[in-house]
């Protein structure tokens, strides 16, 4: 809190005669092609009347000489001035904090876009990842035939730059729209052709599969994305486009030709499968615990096919059995947790798994991150005489006391009754080279005695946070007496995410124990003994994370 209030400083110093400066201004945010009237421009900052925060979706929770805001699934600070009875918010210093890239554009407009922090082009998808919600749309261009991908809301990097396969182009096509290219007559339209809103966007091309080779593409160099620009566009690129909706596909039931398990390298190896046609629809995997996975296809699997012979360095054993559904469901069990990545292109399914990161040389040594969620006046939820800030804090002592006496290294993002802004909780771990976050918090729910259970979050679609959230949580629900409400993504609750999950570079998790608001839940987390069992459990979980776990990791 205190290096904001040092930052701040210049804003509070501003006079009477701040007032005589300004002049009235619109904003252009995002993706909304509608501009928001009403601002005030002073100099290059842009501020904007509190009450209309959530016309551009953000929420105004209190309205002191400092705003707190919540904005784009962050909490943010940003000072405030009353002009004419009318009391303003530093849009310009808001936007800052979410990361977005402002400018004021030729026609006046206070222009606000997201920045693309990358794009990842990974066997038949394109993965978006921005600092501010964008939307996304598809078209075909012809003479040549090429696939538009149109990214309203961002701009494109201001320093740095993409790597993107051969044949794949990108501009500025709109002030707000950042253009993608495909010059492949193969490629088809995505099966959603219109997404909702979102920071991340994981868009699928199967069968359609990038060529490995890349190139690099230059992108532009440092401040406000331009007012028009082919950079790296042809004329024909930046023509209007008709959308096109796709119709889904039609289920294909397949017949599995081989089956091989290969080493890649030492920390990785690879489930291939030789198919007659391509997937439709695309297969589906999960894990049943932390170390099975499930993969399941419209496929049949000739006799002549052994799969329980397949042995890897990570696999273990290989059984397949027909769904009621139709569906072919091939169980793979893992001498010990392993993350995976699935890959339907064209006639072949690969199911990559891949030790975690961090793990490795178990649990001695490591340095392991513990956040007790919330604290200092921030009591977080509230039931009966029990706050969640208490109980969290009691817990990570605990958890910590566990780790420390296995040979970890514990920092505590807090031991006493403090508040600590999110992010700085998840550079605590960033800044000391942590293996693993791990945020420890309590439910609530609405409605007294709604609900109750145990889950762990990991960020988006991270594999290794996803990973070490089953582990946890497969050892909490042996010990908590309570539901089982899984592990969970933290984009069910934010589009976004947690700040904590979303912030930390280790694998993080955030866990909820138990309902404060629910009288079974409180009356278990409330009792030393239930708080000790779930310690010891959140250490097993993160040791079978590791490798480290000798009830779990096979031998």
């Amino acid at each position: 809190m205190r290096k904001l209030l040092v930052c701040l400083v210049p804003w509070m110093a501003l006079t009477a005669a701040w007032a005589q400066s300004l002049a009235p201004a619109s904003v252009a945010y995002t993706f909304s092609e509608t501009s928001l009237s009403g601002a005030l421009r002073e100099g290059e900052e842009c501020w904007l009347p509190l009450s209309s925060a959530p016309s551009i979706g953000w929420r105004v929770r209190s309205n002191a000489e400092l705003a707190d805001l919540e904005a784009e699934g962050r909490l943010i600070k940003a000072p405030t001035r009353t002009v004419s009875g009318i009391r303003y918010f530093s849009l310009s210093e808001a936007a800052r904090q979410v990361g977005a890239v402002t400018s004021w554009r030729d026609d006046g407009l206070f222009q606000v876009l997201g920045q693309v922090r990358s794009i990842d082009f990974i066997g038949s998808s394109v993965r978006i990842d921005s600092t501010i919600s964008f939307r996304a749309s598809f078209s075909k261009l012809e003479s040549p035939n090429r696939l538009v991908i149109d990214l309203a809301g961002v701009a494109a990097p201001r320093e740095g730059s993409f790597k993107f396969p051969t044949g794949v182009r990108y501009g500025q096509f709109k002030p707000n729209t950042l253009r993608i290219v495909i010059d492949d007559p193969t490629v088809g339209l995505p099966r959603t052709s219109r997404p909702g809103a979102a920071r991340h966007m994981d868009i699928s091309l199967a069968p359609f599969k990038f060529a490995e080779n890349v190139i690099v593409e230059p992108s532009f160099n440092g401040g406000a994305p331009p007012q028009s620009s082919r950079h790296q566009l042809g004329d024909a690129d930046l023509q209007g486009a008709t959308t096109i909706i796709p119709t889904p596909p039609v289920p294909v039931t397949v017949d599995i030709l081989s089956a091989a398990v290969r080493e890649l390298n030492s920390r990785s190896e690879s489930i291939n499968l030789a198919i007659s046609a391509p997937a439709r629809p695309q297969p589906t995997v999960s894990y049943e615990n932390s170390t099975t996975i499930i993969l399941k296809l419209a496929a049949v699997l000739p006799s002549s096919i052994n799969l329980s012979a397949l042995k890897g360095k990570f696999v273990e054993s290989i059984e397949a059995k027909k769904l009621p559904s139709n569906e072919l469901q091939i169980r793979i069990t893992t001498k010990r947790p392993v993350t995976f990545e699935l890959g339907a292109s064209g006639k072949v399914i690969s199911l990559k798994l891949q030790q975690p990161r961090s793990s490795g040389g178990g649990l001695a040594g490591k340095t392991i991150v513990v956040d007790a969620g919330h604290g200092g006046p921030d009591s977080g939820a509230v039931g009966g005489n029990a706050k969640e800030k208490d109980l969290t804090l009691s817990v990570s002592k605990l958890v910590s006391a566990e780790l420390t006496e296995q040979g970890a290294s514990v920092i505590m993002t807090r031991n006493t009754d403090v508040r600590i802004p999110l992010k700085d909780r998840a550079e605590i771990g960033n800044k000391n080279g942590a293996a693993l976050f791990v945020s420890i918090h309590i439910n609530s729910s609405p409605g007294t005695n709604r609900q109750s259970g145990t889950m762990s979050f990991y960020h988006m679609k991270n594999p290794d946070g996803m990973l070490l959230a089953r582990c946890i949580q497969d050892e909490m629900i042996k010990v908590s007496g309570l539901p089982n409400l899984g592990h969970v993504s933290d984009s069910r609750i934010y589009s976004t995410g947690f700040a904590v999950l979303r912030y930390s570079e280790p694998p993080a998790v955030l866990l909820e124990l138990a309902f404060i608001n629910h009288s079974r839940d409180r009356a278990a987390m409330t009792q030393a003994a239930w708080q000790q069992k779930i310690a010891e459990a959140i250490t097993r979980g993160i040791k079978a994370y590791l490798g480290d776990d000798k009830e779990t990791q096979k031998p």
